[in-house]
């Protein structure tokens, strides 16, 4: 069979190695596409996409991901999700996940059109930070709903955390506030004030290919710049932990403040833990994203 790309490429496959891998091409496999001598069967796929695609129908070493650049990768997972080439769907999409927190928009709006559940709330708790004026030029009026009162909820439970201790907190049988305590909370409400203020213009990205539906060049201010290349797992979990929405990473500023303390005032480690269960608690009974949609 030959294919053509959007770029006018052509491909010669062996018409029996799609249908073998595809569902798409397989269900087709009755009907006389692509049969007639000479006839070409344009895909809507750049060339970059459909060489990359097409190594998963053959018995050959798979293409290295890690190396793929973000533009043709997330092209990729949609081209293997379209055509269901179900050799290719689990890696591309796991490939999607590893890079939620420098992509979160693009894997968002992939997770949604594919009903990626756990992808799906990843990837939202990666776009809290955004300012909402960004997301609503970026995703479906549905998606801008369903995400608009997920930050709202969001943004309830972070004044919560302000207001759940004061800055002065006298401990049992004293009267007078600890001054341990004054230092913990400073650092904690200084961590809860940078996330209220990081809304902001976002910070200028790689440009899009022209013909691009791609949205990667859109992110909030607490973004990180670093970009994975083919780190070890550990080594980007680690990074990934740490850009976290805060309210994610406040127990373990909170375990930090325990840790920092150590045996100074057993009474403030005992309301830092505390402090830790009831926000461990409240975002854990919070409804997901998904469950807006």
């Amino acid at each position: 069979m030959t294919l053509q790309s959007s770029d006018n490429v052509i491909f010669k496959v062996h018409r029996l190695n799609l249908e073998m891998h595809s569902q798409v091409f397989a269900d087709a496999g009755g009907s006389t596409v692509g049969t007639v001598e000479n006839e070409i069967v344009s895909l809507s796929e750049t060339s970059e996409v459909l060489e990359l695609m097409l190594q998963y129908i053959y018995l050959q070493p798979q293409p290295d991901l890690q190396k793929v650049e973000w533009e043709v990768m997330k092209d990729l997972a949609e081209a293997v999700e379209k055509y269901e080439i179900y050799s290719a769907i689990g890696v591309c999409s796991q490939r999607m996940r590893e890079r939620l927190y420098e992509h979160p928009i693009d894997v968002l709006l992939f997770s949604v059109r594919h009903k990626y559940t756990v992808m799906m709330n990843e990837s939202a708790e990666a776009t809290l930070d955004i300012p909402p004026y960004t997301m609503l030029s970026c995703v479906p009026p549905n998606v801008f709903a369903a995400w608009i009162e997920y930050q709202q909820t969001h943004h309830a439970l972070l004044a919560k955390e302000f207001t759940r201790f004061g800055p002065s907190r006298p401990h049992c049988g004293v009267s007078a506030s600890c001054q341990f305590w004054h230092e913990h909370y400073a650092l904690i409400a200084a961590t809860l004030a940078g996330a209220l203020a990081c809304e902001g213009p976002p910070r200028p990205r790689t440009r899009l290919r022209a013909g691009s539906a791609g949205l990667s060049s859109v992110l909030g201010a607490s973004a990180s710049s670093s970009v994975a290349t083919g780190a070890n797992a550990m080594n980007l979990r680690s990074r990934s932990d740490g850009r976290k929405n805060v309210l994610l990473r406040l127990p373990e500023v909170l375990e930090r403040r325990q840790e920092v303390g150590g045996d100074k005032c057993a009474d403030c480690k005992r309301d830092l833990s505390y402090w830790i269960n009831q926000t461990e608690r409240d975002w854990r009974d919070a409804r997901s994203f998904s469950d807006y949609l």
